[in-house]
């Protein structure tokens, strides 16, 4: 047998299980992000139903391909803001019934639905003349895993390539 051999076997064996074992890693580390960016959408006073917060998931695409996303059409306006832009008026009517707990439209009298309507437009025009502050909850969930993420499968496959 040739010199080393052993060793060389022992070495290859040790990548091998490294390799299994960043699917492991990767899926860890993006189960971390998910939490990340439902945390951040808390600290970032972004939460009013929830919808946003638990659409969040995460699903594999392949071996050591996971990602993390939401499906919800107003996660990107949450994300980043937006520019000055006239908004459509019965969704912030909703918003604004809900939020100031006004009870159902059909059963408010006509002068709370009058001042329903005046919050609602009130707001519409702060969008149309200011848009929308961005409220970051991905990108720094990415930011504090990627590098969590990157030290972790160094260490895995440095220690397999010294025999650890």
């Amino acid at each position: 047998m040739i010199k080393g051999m052993d060793e060389l076997f022992k070495r290859l064996g040790g990548i091998q299980k490294a390799m299994e074992d960043v699917d492991t890693i990767v899926a860890r580390h993006a189960f971390m992000a998910e939490r990340e960016a439902k945390r951040n959408l808390t600290k970032n006073r972004s939460v009013f139903t929830g919808t946003l917060r638990n659409s969040i998931t995460t699903r594999k695409l392949g071996w050591a391909m996971w990602i993390v996303g939401t499906s919800v059409k107003y996660a990107r306006p949450v994300e980043y803001g937006t520019r000055p832009h006239r908004p459509p008026l019965r969704p912030l009517v909703e918003y604004v019934r809900l939020k100031n707990r006004m009870g159902t439209v059909h059963s408010m009298s006509p002068r709370k639905k009058q001042r329903l309507f005046a919050m609602a437009r009130g707001l519409q025009r702060k969008i149309e003349r200011d848009g929308t502050e961005p409220h970051p909850f991905m990108r720094p969930a990415y930011e504090m895993v990627r590098f969590q993420l990157r030290d972790a499968l160094v260490d895995k496959l440095a220690g397999a390539l010294k025999g650890r």
